[in-house]
């Protein structure tokens, strides 16, 4: 069993690394505006409200991921995949720049150290650089005069192109 797991790992890893940003394509992952690329998520924010019989609540959670290398990775062929410590999920995903909304066809779900990205449907691209890219997904309900609502941010900084001048003076001694 344990050889089989390794196997499908290794043969998901030469799938996702042989997928790439084309750099002689439509733009560089670099340019400022671009999506494409690898993000490397910095901090996770969930808010949650609640209103009932006219008492209001809020309960923030910030979650840090610094340090951790959570990916998220956009490609120029749709293509998304999250990593995370030995996880790795991959799905498709549609962007439109004019409406900011990123769409995942399916869930990305990843978890280690304690902690868990998870991507599934519609997110406002709140902001986005060419080193900050800002997703916020919020969902709820409201019945009457009751509500509640899930606000969640992911917030995260471009990872260096491996061919970039900060990647190389970095490797530099």
């Amino acid at each position: 069993m344990k050889r089989l797991t390794k196997t499908l790992l290794a043969i998901a890893c030469i799938a996702v690394s042989a997928v790439s940003c084309y750099k002689d394509g439509p733009g560089k992952g670099d340019e400022p505006g671009s999506i494409c690329g690898t993000w490397v998520l910095d901090t996770k924010t969930v808010l949650i409200e609640t209103s009932f019989g006219g008492n209001d609540n809020q309960n923030k959670t910030e979650i840090d991921f610094k340090g951790l290398d959570c990916r998220l990775s956009l490609e120029y062929d749709q293509l998304a995949h999250a990593a995370f410590g030995y996880e790795l999920e991959v799905t498709t995903y549609s962007y439109d720049a004019e409406s900011q909304r990123l769409d995942f066809s399916r869930q990305l779900s990843v978890s280690s150290s304690g902690r868990t990205m998870t991507l599934v449907g519609q997110y406002d691209v709140t902001q986005l650089t060419q080193e900050k890219l800002v997703l916020t997904q919020k969902s709820g309900v409201t019945i009457g005069s009751s509500s509640a609502y899930e606000v969640t941010t992911y917030e995260f900084h471009r990872k260096p192109d491996d061919n970039s001048d900060e990647t190389i003076k970095e490797k530099q001694y």
